[in-house]
């Protein structure tokens, strides 16, 4: 618990875990797990803040011609109304700070590790960026996932390479933007969709933002690779007079890195309140099939504390499936996530036919007369 501070350079090929249950994590060093050796695979990293920031330089993963690590940044994922000249923003309880220029899960040969910027996402739009790159990033994976209403905004160049497919939302920069999933998946490139939401600008003022968007300065290059989908959806451009100096905003004390938009739309109507809480299920006849889409919010901040960390990218005992995320049990209605303490696996716990996109689908088949 409390904030977690390291100063130094992490080295070692294994896998590394770190988590702060109550407050942030900074790594003033870089983190290397990298694989040695012929067919070496790299040390996964897993750096889970669930009260503040998660703030790193480099990270490299990489595998020698085996497998390169996963690799999963998590900071809070809560927000708090705050207001600036009369207008409420949701500003984030916690935001993933890349001061280094890299991130590397490459396998070396091999097959590439999935990177994982912030995949649990916001239950709400946010009124500034939740993820930036001060200096840019390069990022050189199999996977690349980041979650719903998370905007990435970065002072320089932004490369993303990816062999397997990227989810992307909102990416803001001031250098060359190169991106794009592997051409044999179509699509490669998945745009989060949203509504119009309301995001701070550098006057201090608001800028109602249409949709996500992909936005670099007027002479830079922009590129994504392969098809993206919706292709319509997601406003891509370069754009006149982005600088630095308008995404940020200084209000007192407190620097904020903005998002940025230039596509206007009418102001969002206000959320809907919370849905009420679920009964208990319908048992289902036999052989009926229960599909549920779960979109992962805020109540993932609540559960992590429960989660063994070891269990990301591992095999859970109670299914035998290799678990990249946080997942809950369709079996229990969601209401716990698998059991890392089960003594003896309980098969009939779990029953997931699972896909690695911050939107997880889960689909499950009962073979009783009743659900338990």
């Amino acid at each position: 618990s409390g904030t977690l501070t390291f100063s130094s350079t992490i080295t070692g090929n294994y896998p590394l875990v770190v988590k702060a249950i109550t407050g942030a994590i900074s790594i003033g060093g870089n983190i290397n797990t990298s694989g040695g050796g012929v067919n070496g695979n790299g040390g996964d990293v897993s750096l889970i803040a669930t009260g503040g920031n998660v703030t790193i330089q480099n990270i490299t993963a990489t595998g020698n011609g085996g497998y390169g690590g996963a690799i999963l940044l998590q900071p809070a994922t809560g927000s708090t109304a705050t207001v600036i000249n009369a207008v409420a923003y949701q500003i984030p309880n916690g935001q993933l700070i890349i001061n280094g220029t890299s991130i590397s899960a490459s396998g070396g040969g091999g097959t590439d590790g999935e990177v994982s910027l912030s995949p649990f996402g916001r239950s709400s739009a946010q009124g500034i960026a939740t993820i930036t790159a001060p200096n840019g990033i390069t990022i050189t994976c199999g996977n690349f996932i980041k979650g719903q209403y998370e905007c990435l905004t970065a002072f320089g160049n932004v490369t993303i390479t990816a062999s397997g497919y990227t989810t992307f939302a909102d990416i803001v920069g001031t250098g060359n933007l190169t991106m794009g999933g592997a051409a044999a998946f179509d699509p490669a490139n998945y745009s989060i969709s949203r509504g119009a939401i309301t995001i701070l600008n550098s006057s201090g003022t608001s800028t109602n933002s249409a949709t996500s968007h992909v936005l670099i300065p007027t002479g830079k290059t922009l590129t994504i690779n392969n098809n993206y989908t919706p292709s319509t959806g997601p406003h891509v451009d370069n754009v006149a007079g982005l600088t630095q100096a308008t995404l940020q905003y200084t209000d007192g004390a407190t620097t904020y890195t903005l998002n940025f938009d230039t596509a206007s739309s009418p102001p969002p109507p206000p959320p809907s309140p919370p849905s009420p809480t679920p009964g208990p299920p319908t048992p289902l006849t036999a052989g009926e099939s229960l599909e549920t889409l779960v979109i992962a919010n805020t109540e993932f901040e609540m559960r992590l504390p429960q989660i063994e960390p070891v269990f990301f990218g591992h095999i859970c005992p109670c299914t035998y499936h290799v678990h990249s995320s946080a997942l809950l049990c369709s079996r229990c209605y969601f209401t716990r996530i698998c059991n890392p303490y089960e003594e003896i696996p309980n098969e009939s716990c779990c029953h997931l036919d699972l896909c690695e996109d911050p939107v997880i689908q889960f689909n499950s088949f009962i073979f009783e007369n009743e659900v338990r």
